[in-house]
């Protein structure tokens, strides 16, 4: 008896919050819909920033987070007038198959999308992007949700800051420069992050072997843009002065093994293929084992960006996929 009013007074509770959060007022803006102006490019910049985390929960091409739909045909498929409502109003109107689930499991509340269910278990995910599993003999009480994406995330933003980022998504998937590419391009990078231990490596010159996963090493997600091009100025780099040395790695899975290219542009100055260190040229050819690959470069400068391609080799049988996701 106690667990049951325990569970109706924490649901309770979660109403509370998620009916103030819903009815707060955020009138639509008549005024960015017909005629919309603005400029795709900023609007993209705004799209990136690390404080709008956009890209925690939204993918474009398959780089990003998976908690909302990815975004890569989002202008194609979507008025304007649904771009800026979804991003005033969230809880408006939610895409089919992303409305959360309110579990209650153990006295614990888990809200999530619903990723799959089986005879044991209901997965959910979470807001941070990962995959809970919840043992349905655990399961207390279960009940429908709202959009994990928060009301006021374009507080902080500018009237034209709005304007631009709404114009750079109705623009998405479209013919013209915001039609992602299918080509195998390197969307989703990790960057090494500053610190001691990577400044120390960096002191006089590059290592000779490919930074990892040593204690003292940090790593973070970053994307590239819907070129498939990354900006080496959003990325720190690991150690000031005159090297400006930026260290990012990629992953690919090799379905059948082969001979791969590399077509590389940007300040490339070092690149490995898991430990091995590959002679760089306009387009590197690798013979590539299957089963998964850590691509690992070292970048210097930053005034051109960064971008990676793999293309075929003639008469080579290669499979391979560049790994995506967050």
């Amino acid at each position: 008896m106690w667990r049951f009013l325990k569970v109706l007074v924490v649901l309770g509770v979660l109403g509370a919050g998620v009916f103030w959060l819903v009815t707060r007022p955020q009138p639509l803006d008549p005024g960015l819909v017909p005629g919309l102006t603005g400029d795709a490019a900023r609007g993209e910049a705004v799209f990136r920033r690390a404080e709008q985390a956009c890209l925690k929960c939204h993918a474009i091409a398959g780089a990003g987070g998976r908690v909302g739909p990815d975004l890569v045909s989002i202008g194609a498929s979507a008025q304007v007038d649904y771009l800026v409502e979804s991003i005033l109003q969230p809880n408006a109107k939610i895409k089919e198959n992303y409305h959360s689930l309110v579990v209650v499991a153990d006295g614990r509340i888990t809200s999530g999308i619903r990723v799959r269910e089986t005879d044991q278990e209901l997965v959910l995910r979470d807001v941070e992007d990962r995959e809970v599993a919840i043992p349905l003999d655990a399961i207390e009480l279960k009940k429908d949700g709202e959009s994990l994406m928060p009301v006021g995330l374009a507080d902080t933003l500018t009237r034209g800051e709005l304007v631009d980022m709404v114009r750079f998504l109705s623009e998405l998937g479209k013919v013209g420069p915001y039609a992602a590419s299918s080509a195998p391009i390197a969307r989703r990078w990790e960057a090494l992050a500053p610190s001691p231990m990577a400044a120390a490596q960096f002191q006089n010159s590059p290592p000779e072997a490919a930074p990892g996963d040593e204690p003292g090493l940090r790593w973070s997600s970053v994307y590239s843009r819907v070129a498939g091009d990354l900006p080496l100025e959003e990325i720190p780099p690991v150690a000031e002065g005159e090297g400006s040395w930026r260290v990012l790695r990629c992953q690919c899975d090799v379905a059948t093994a082969g001979r791969i290219a590399l077509a590389l542009s940007g300040p490339v100055e070092r690149l490995w293929i898991d430990d091995n260190p590959v002679t760089l040229d306009e387009s590197s050819t690798i013979d590539m084992s299957s089963g998964m690959h850590t691509i690992t470069l070292i970048t210097r400068g930053e005034a051109d960006p960064l971008r990676m391609e793999l293309t075929d080799v003639p008469g080579s049988t290669a499979q391979v996929q560049l790994v995506g996701g967050k």
